[in-house]
């Protein structure tokens, strides 16, 4: 595993498992001490329809 992985690297490793994330550069955790640009950025990952079933089967969900 990675121990800090940048949001570039999350966003890439979801990419490659089929999941389709979005990368929102320059989101902030407000908590977050290092404010280095190659460290700003969100991923978010739609893990189920909107009608409530999994997106992906390989990635079942609880």
């Amino acid at each position: 595993g990675v121990e800090n992985p940048t949001s570039v690297e999350i966003f890439d490793v979801l990419s490659a498992s089929g999941l389709n994330p979005v990368l929102e550069r320059g989101k902030l955790h407000p908590r977050e001490q290092d404010r280095e640009p190659e460290k700003l950025g969100r991923v978010r990952v739609m893990l189920k329809n909107d009608d409530g079933t999994v997106k992906n089967k390989d990635y079942p969900t609880s």
